[in-house]
């Protein structure tokens, strides 16, 4: 079992983005029966911690796929400019 704070430090996000997307639905129900608090601490068992990490991989984005066509906006404006 992980606490918040390890699988934050493992995907690169805050303890609060971890809190902020365990109490939504649906990943709230899901992880019910996974969960623990031990110590004053929540421990997560590994398979709520892989929904967890797949809930975060879900909203991630690519960079190298987007393409922001740059030449054409300016060209838009240098047309209204004429």
């Amino acid at each position: 079992m992980k606490t918040i704070a390890q699988i934050a430090r493992e995907i690169g996000v805050s303890k609060q983005a971890i809190h902020n997307k365990i109490k939504k639905e649906p990943l709230k129900s899901n992880l019910r029966g996974m969960t623990k608090t031990i110590d004053n601490a929540l421990q997560i068992d590994v398979d709520g911690e892989s929904l967890i990490k797949s809930a975060f991989n879900e909203n991630s984005v690519d960079a190298s796929s987007i393409k922001i066509n740059f030449t054409g906006s300016h060209q838009q404006n240098a047309d209204l400019q004429r």
